[in-house]
């Protein structure tokens, strides 16, 4: 990777709720793969998580509180609409 570009990770998961395991990995992220930026990638639903997308708005408002002031760390939301199974 040139020099110049910046360092950036994707960090995926429901984070429901945000947890300060979820902080810890992402701290440890940014600090030992010494990136410029982590994005978080909210899971609109998830495997055996079918209750999640009735509370996305909520989930995103703590990613944005947690975010907030924070220029490393990026969030987006990604949508999955049927898990599918390699089998």
């Amino acid at each position: 990777m040139a020099a110049d570009q910046p360092r950036r990770g994707i960090y995926p998961g429901s984070f429901h709720p945000l947890t300060v395991a979820h902080v810890a990995v992402i701290d440890a992220a940014l600090e030992q793969r010494r990136l410029d930026r982590l994005d978080l990638a909210i899971s609109q639903a998830a495997f055996d998580k079918a209750h999640l997308s009735e509370q996305i708005e909520q989930r995103v408002d703590a990613l944005h509180r947690f975010a907030d002031g924070r220029s490393d760390i990026g969030l987006s939301l990604i949508h999955i609409s049927e898990p599918t199974r390699p089998y």
